[in-house]
């Protein structure tokens, strides 16, 4: 009886693990500095490349290309497609609105 309840709570488990978005790291902005460029370290950002420039905003939020973000771990001009798809998680923590 055990080993089924283990077994039953492992599968949902991995399935709920296969279904989770992996987002990038949280940058969390904390100064109000004006600044007009902010670079983010590559561990904040993940990159889709399409290689065909057809993909729409509602087709990259959903799986399954929304589960084929990847980082990268060295950033080449060359690794990039013509049509490219960033995402990155923005937290503003300064105090103030900002644009």
């Amino acid at each position: 009886m055990k080993k089924s309840l283990l077994l039953v709570f492992l599968s949902i488990t991995s399935f709920l693990q296969m279904n989770a978005q992996n987002l990038p790291q949280t940058y969390v902005i904390t100064s109000d500095t004006v600044t007009l460029y902010q670079f983010l370290d590559k561990n904040y950002w993940q990159i889709l490349k399409d290689k065909k420039g057809s993909f729409t905003i509602n087709e990259v939020r959903h799986p399954p290309l929304s589960n084929q973000f990847t980082y990268f771990n060295k950033i080449d001009s060359s690794q990039f497609e013509k049509t490219n798809w960033f995402r990155f998680v923005l937290k503003n923590e300064s105090g103030k609105q900002l644009k």
